[in-house]
């Protein structure tokens, strides 16, 4: 099996203190070096990261390219700036607090071509793994984490890459991947294929960002993919965790926030309903389109 050639595109926003030991995982991996491009999109840092990595990436055995936005252009903006800017068969997007296995990026590519359906490949993370849910035969799940994740150029591109309304942060890697299921592209966890990620919190909360950027995105995620119903007994629940009194203060900003979103944003959330809404109709899939109170997709409970 010839393997394809690899993308790498990490964004940094102020990472500087993760890419010494990313680089230097990075340098072990066990793939041809003159089929692996690493892109690095830097968002603005105000951390030193882009002198850093300028000392860094002449280190790697294979080719590196650092491009400087000069703005914050969010997860989405940033991923899609250097995706485009590549030509790889598959694009690994990858974060920069995370260290891979050195076989990682052959599994991944190796399960990608092994699955002609395969739109996204998910690696396992460890030590705090995501409880998303996958089918423990197929290994096929409802959507993959935009932290390490290999996508085939041609469907990433065909679909429009990650949608930039969902700025800076979060919910952008479930929207891309129904999008992909929509557009009849599987998403695969792989396993075998590991990369360090820590992410969660010492005492295991969850982060204040991804809770509030969770909330506020859950409205657009239901226009967009909810039944009528469905989005209307979002938005009552919206109203009254706005106005009770017993709702903290960090969930009553994002509810507000979600809320005047919808409101500023309502024709580009209808027109994009009307697309998601007329392929539902005609997907085998829709049972991977779930809510739960503020989250998007199954979740394993044990």
């Amino acid at each position: 099996m010839e393997l394809p050639t690899v993308d790498i595109v990490t964004l940094s926003y102020s990472d500087a203190k993760h890419f010494p030991k990313y680089i230097q995982a990075l340098s072990g991996l066990a793939y041809p070096s003159d089929k692996l491009k690493l892109i690095i999109v830097d968002n603005g840092s105000t951390d030193g990261a882009v002198p850093l990595l300028k000392e860094l990436l002449p280190t790697l055995p294979f080719a590196a390219e650092l491009i400087e936005s000069g703005a914050n252009l969010g997860f989405a903006g940033g991923c899609n700036r250097g995706a485009f800017h590549g030509n790889g068969d598959y694009i690994l997007f990858l974060n920069p607090d995370t260290q891979v296995d050195s076989d990682m990026v052959r599994i991944l590519a190796e399960r990608a071509l092994s699955e002609p359906r395969a739109g996204l490949v998910e690696a396992a993370q460890y030590p705090h793994e995501l409880s998303k849910w996958f089918d423990p035969m197929t290994h096929y799940t409802d959507w993959c984490s935009g932290g390490s994740v290999l996508a085939k150029r041609e469907i990433f591109t065909s679909i429009g890459g990650f949608d930039t309304f969902f700025h800076p942060i979060y919910c952008e890697d479930v929207d891309l991947s129904w999008r992909m299921w929509l557009a009849g592209w599987r998403c695969v966890y792989e396993p075998r294929a590991r990369v360090r990620h820590d992410s969660v919190l010492p005492d295991g909360q969850q982060k204040p960002i991804e809770l509030s950027h969770s909330i506020k995105f859950s409205f657009a995620m239901h226009f967009k993919y909810d039944s009528w119903q469905g989005l209307a007994a979002h938005l009552i629940r919206g109203l009254r965790y706005l106005i009770s009194p017993r709702t903290n203060e960090l969930t009553r900003r994002a509810v507000a926030d979600g809320l005047i979103m919808v409101a500023r944003k309502l024709p580009y959330l209808m027109e994009h309903r009307r697309k998601s809404q007329r392929a539902l109709k005609n997907s085998q899939e829709r049972e991977r389109f779930v809510f739960t109170e503020w989250y998007y997709g199954r979740w394993r409970t044990n």
